[in-house]
Order: structure tokens, then C-alpha cells, then sequence
């Protein structure tokens, strides 16, 4: 990965610098820019912009503030008529205050409740770099809900250092809490993803992911298996194995008196200590086993003639497997090997295995007998489970863990946990925080249209078309239209004609017809 660079425009009025931040996501070369704003002196880094006003910014340090902006003469003017962003701004509210979400939020950061929220919600509704968070501010109904928000652009790495060195105890009390009045969790599914960051930090180490090699933190999210939402989160150092964070996640997260029943892991968390830890805190699991493990080859080379065969055949996603459960003894334990072959799969692999044994020269290709040893590990695959279950359950309790696939995708892609621009461990550790309220606000936002055609997505664009304007201390909100209802009537969230602001009530308990 090339490291972030500053380049310099020279144009008619002086220089101007842009930060460069390269990065290659799938062999493609992606550059996200930042504007720094016009260079006073480069060889010292000091520059000047509308937003910060006067500062210093290197790599290492960040951005220090040597004179803030003159924000007073905008901020003295007052607006009899403006009109501003509304409909997505006052649905979310509305969600997260029926979901018991807002007050949990408001407790992360005392005294800074506005300035958090906003970035939440900033976070959940644009795709922008923190540095445009004060004019959409201003812009918006955000500033109406929290007027104390003090969302400068260069006070944003101040709250992410700050909230970086939270004990987060409380908040994860109150969030469980919330989600699980029995404190049993039915099933968890965990894993891992990388963060890129090329800054020298001691969290950002060397990993070695699938044989891609990166710069980068680790974060490990844990999924509730059934309402299909994140409960937990850890950071650890990028070069820190899969196999090696099981015990203390899952040690972590029961040290809330949450009593997990049975997870989900990928083969990454698969080891001999990790599976009787499991069984003798009595939790249940299935976890993939890959096939070249040596455990694997001797389950395969046991019991392999015994599977293919009609009485062990299903369809899943379309295709067809076979699968036989076996008992065995799995590190002292008694436990179920569940053997899959997927025939399809199977077919390609091995016909590949022959045409790439053809190609070799006479003296180097591999005899009958070895190709048929190889041809066995083709298209096949272990999941190893303590729970026995009929061979049409296993696939499903394995396939939830594109759960957690897809919550990294809300992760990366809406609540923009990448690119990583900050400096010191705590503010990792801010971002990652604001990142991870924002996913759970996302995904119980989400659910919520579960059984429909629409999603959050699709929802959150249209609602902020709708405006409002601001008229003598009210806010008049402009009609919706009809699919703008649509989605209302989903969320069952009516919408004001008429805001006071001095009290964001609705006046006289008007709302639009849905």
C-alpha cells in the first residue's frame, strides 16, 4: 500500500495542498483526497482553510490549531427564512428514540451529547469526510436537536481522542441491557476485519490476510446470530491471529453476565485449546475446518466412500450436496463431524487437478492412486459442531456467518469505517466507536423494513429530500410525497407539519396523513 503524500497546487491566488491517501482494494488503485487549503508554509506544514483557519499538519502529529476561524460575524447573523435538510435527520431520531438507542448514546460522552450525536448521525447520512460535518451542521434540522454541538473541523480530532480513551463498560451495560432482558443470547457469529493504516501506531501491524499484505488494525465485531445485529467489538494489533482472540472476546463479552448458548466461528478460530475452551464453558459451536488440516485429511480419508450417495444428497442455494454426519472424538469430547461435498464444485476442481496433471511432463505427473487421494479433498468441506443436528440443519446455522459479511459491508461502506485518517491509538479507538454506533443505529433501522421490498438504504436518500423551512423560530416541513409516505407508514413515524423549536414539539399535534 503507497503512503498518503501532500501535493501542492500552484494557482493564481497561491498554493493550495491536497492530501493524497493511495490504497488498492481488489488490485485496483483507489486515491481519496483532502483538501488542506492554502499553503503559508509548506518546508513547516503549516497551513490555512475557511474551516480550521490557521494550522500545523504532518503525518505523525495530525492537525494542530494555531489560530481557529473567525466564525463570529456568521454566527451573529440571524435568518428570518432558511430552509434546511430535514426528513432523514428527524426520522432517525425518532427511530433511535423508540429503541431505547438515544439515551444510550447520550451517556457515552457527558457533557459532548450533541457533538456525538451529530457525528452519528453524520456518519449514518453522507458519505463525506469529517471535514464538511459543521456545514451540513449548520445546514440541517441536526443543529435544531443539538444546538451545543461543537463540530469545528478542527475539533473533530479532539472528540475522537476523547472518546478513544472511554471505558466503554457502561455503554456495552446499558446496550446489552437493551437488546437482551434474559441475558441469554441464543447464538453468536464472530469474526475479523482488517482496517488499513499506513500511520505509525502500535496497534498498525504487518498482516498477512489470504496472501494480500497490508498495514493495519484489527477489528473483531460479534453478531447475534438471530437478530442478526452487533453486540460487542474489539480492537487489537493487525498482526494478531483469528485463532489466537476467541478466548478473550468471548471471556470479554460474558464478563457482562450474558450468557452465550452457542456460536458460529470460521476455520480461523478452529484449534485444538479454542474447542475445549468452548466445551468447558459450555458453549455449543459449529466452526469450519479446512480441508488441507491434517485432522481433516484423516476425516476425509475415513469416511469419505460413505458419502456420496443419493440418501445424503440436499439442495442448497441451488446446488447440490451431499453430507453425512459422523460421531467422533473431538479432543476429549464427544462431537459431530458434518462432511459436505458440493458436486458441482467438485466436478470443476477435479477437472482442473486432471488437466493440470496432463500438462506436466511424463516423469513429474502424479499416479492413479495419487490423484485420487488428491480428488478427495476436492469440492469438500468440515464443519465440526458439538450439537447434533439432522444434515438440513448444519448448512444454515454455518450460513449465518454472512451476517457478519454483511454488517462489515455496512461497516466499510455506509458508515465509513474506511479510510482510516488519525494518528494516535485513541483516536482509533474514537473512530472505531463512532463507526460501531452507527452500524447498530443502521442495522436496527434496517430490520425494521425486514419482509419489505425496501431497505435503509433506499429509505434514508428519499426521506432527506424532505425540506423544512425555518420561519420565526418554527419549522414548516414541506409535503411529503407519496413514496416518502411509503416509508413512513412502514417505520409508523408521522410527520409534523409545524416544529417549535423552541421545544421540537409538533404544533398542535399536526401531522401530515400518511
Amino acid at each position: 500500500m503507497s503512503k498518503p503524500f501532500i501535493h501542492v497546487d500552484s494557482k493564481k491566488f497561491g498554493d493550495y495542498a491536497i492530501i493524497f491517501y493511495p490504497s488498492y482494494e481488489n488490485n485496483t488503485k483507489q486515491v481519496i483526497t483532502e483538501n488542506l487549503g492554502r499553503v503559508i508554509d509548506l518546508d513547516k506544514g503549516i497551513f490555512r482553510n475557511r474551516l480550521k483557519g490557521l494550522f500545523h499538519f504532518d503525518f505523525e502529529s495530525g492537525y494542530t490549531v494555531i489560530e481557529p476561524p473567525n466564525c463570529a460575524k456568521n454566527d451573529n447573523i440571524v435568518f428570518n427564512e432558511q430552509g434546511i435538510i430535514f426528513g432523514h435527520i428527524y426520522v432517525v431520531n425518532e427511530v433511535l428514540q423508540r429503541v431505547n438507542y438515544l439515551d444510550i448514546f447520550k451517556n457515552i460522552y457527558p457533557g459532548h451529547e450533541d457533538s456525538l450525536l451529530t457525528l452519528l448521525l453524520y456518519r449514518l447520512l453522507t458519505n463525506d469526510s469529517y471535514i464538511n460535518v459543521y456545514p451540513w451542521w449548520s445546514s440541517s434540522y441536526a443543529s435544531k436537536l443539538f444546538p451545543n454541538a461543537s463540530i469545528q473541523s478542527q475539533r473533530i480530532s479532539e472528540h475522537l481522542f476523547a472518546l478513544g480513551k472511554i471505558n466503554l463498560q457502561s455503554f456495552f451495560n446499558n446496550y446489552l441491557q437493551v437488546i437482551y432482558n434474559d441475558n441469554n443470547i441464543e447464538g453468536i457469529v464472530l469474526d475479523s476485519t482488517g482496517v488499513p493504516n499506513d500511520i505509525n501506531i502500535d496497534l498498525t501491524k504487518i498482516n498477512n490476510h489470504n496472501g494480500i499484505i497490508s498495514n493495519e488494525v484489527r477489528l473483531i465485531y460479534i453478531i447475534d446470530r438471530l437478530k442478526k445485529i452487533p453486540i460487542y467489538f474489539r480492537v487489537v494489533s493487525g498482526n494478531i491471529v483469528d485463532v489466537s482472540t476467541l478466548q478473550n472476546t468471548i471471556n470479554e463479552l460474558k464478563s457482562y453476565n450474558v450468557n452465550i448458548k452457542y456460536a458460529v466461528l470460521d476455520a480461523g478460530y478452529y484449534s485444538e485449546d479454542n474447542i475445549k475452551f468452548l466445551y468447558n464453558n459450555n458453549i455449543n459451536f459449529v466452526a469450519r475446518l479446512v480441508s488441507n488440516r491434517l485432522i481433516a485429511k484423516e476425516i476425509i480419508g475415513k469416511y469419505f466412500d460413505q458419502i456420496i450417495n443419493m440418501d445424503n444428497h440436499i439442495i442448497h442455494n441451488g446446488r447440490l450436496l451431499y453430507i453425512k454426519k459422523f460421531s467422533i472424538n473431538l479432543h476429549g469430547h464427544n462431537g459431530y463431524a458434518y462432511i459436505a461435498i458440493d458436486h458441482h464444485k467438485r466436478s470443476q476442481e477435479i477437472a482442473t487437478l486432471v488437466n493440470n496433471n496432463n500438462s506436466k511432463s511424463i516423469k513429474n505427473r502424479l499416479t492413479n492412486s495419487e490423484l485420487e487421494q488428491e480428488s478427495k479433498l476436492l469440492g469438500t468441506f468440515i464443519l465440526l459442531s458439538s450439537l447434533d443436528l439432522d444434515i438440513n440443519e448444519i448448512l444454515p446455522y454455518y450460513s449465518s456467518r454472512n451476517y457478519i459479511e454483511q454488517v462489515f459491508d455496512v461497516s466499510k461502506n455506509n458508515a465509513m469505517l474506511l479510510p482510516l485518517r488519525v494518528h494516535s491509538i485513541e483516536a482509533v479507538m474514537g473512530h472505531i466507536l463512532i463507526n460501531f454506533i452507527t452500524v447498530i443505529s443502521y442495522m436496527k433501522l434496517n430490520s425494521m423494513f425486514d419482509g419489505t421490498k425496501y431497505s435503509a438504504k433506499n429509505a434514508l436518500f428519499e426521506l432527506g429530500l424532505l425540506m423544512g423551512k425555518v420561519i420565526n423560530s418554527k419549522i414548516f416541513i414541506y409535503e411529503p410525497n407519496k413514496s416518502i409516505k411509503n416509508y413512513l407508514k412502514i417505520l409508523n413515524i408521522p410527520i409534523p407539519k409545524i416544529i417549535d423549536l423552541n421545544s421540537n414539539l409538533c404544533v398542535n399535534n399536526d401531522y401530515f396523513t400518511l
